[in-house]
């Protein structure tokens, strides 16, 4: 990591919130192709989750950017 450290900005970062449409083209852009991730879940199922289950994420994602701290029951 300590050869990365120049790419990343010297600036505090403002953390401006995931918006549903940030998620959902995020979401768009992975490919059918693509590996699962350790959760299990596949590209697939995640572009089959209707809008408003994903917004149910963005709360969680909220927190998580603000206090910096993933909850354990979703870390390896």
């Amino acid at each position: 990591m300590h050869g990365y450290h120049r790419l990343a900005p010297n600036h505090p970062q403002h953390f401006l919130g995931l918006t549903l449409d940030d998620l959902k083209r995020t979401i768009g852009k992975l490919s059918p192709a693509g590996a699962g991730g350790l959760d299990g879940w596949s590209v697939t199922d995640w572009k089959s989750l209707p809008g408003t289950i994903l917004s149910l994420l963005l709360p969680l994602h909220h927190l998580i950017e603000v206090h910096g701290i993933w909850p354990d029951a979703i870390c390896w």
